[in-house]
């Protein structure tokens, strides 16, 4: 028996410390983990590990508690994006 989640999987391990998270919905329709914070990505330019030219796509989650240790070694980016009579504006702002 695997540990993987499968489409039909109702909780999702944190990436850092593997906590197990209840999903808020049937991972078939996304990844929503109760106390954590959800991403996904559908590959990257830079990435020797994932970058699929098929439309599939990978989904992570990590804790909150992970999130938070990781804010405070100031390792998260936070960038706030508006609109002004300029355009897109995006701005670097501290979490911590």
């Amino acid at each position: 028996m695997s540990d993987k989640p499968t489409a039909n999987d109702e909780s999702i391990n944190c990436l850092c410390c593997q906590k197990k998270m209840s999903n808020m919905q049937d991972l078939r329709n996304g990844v929503q983990p109760s106390g954590g914070l959800a991403f996904h990505t559908r590959g990257h330019f830079g990435s020797t590990l994932f970058d699929p030219i098929d439309g599939s796509s990978i989904h992570i989650a990590i804790c909150d508690p992970c999130v938070e240790k990781a804010i405070g070694r100031g390792d998260v980016i936070h960038f706030r994006h508006y609109t002004n009579r300029d355009g897109l504006i995006a701005t670097k702002e501290d979490l911590g």
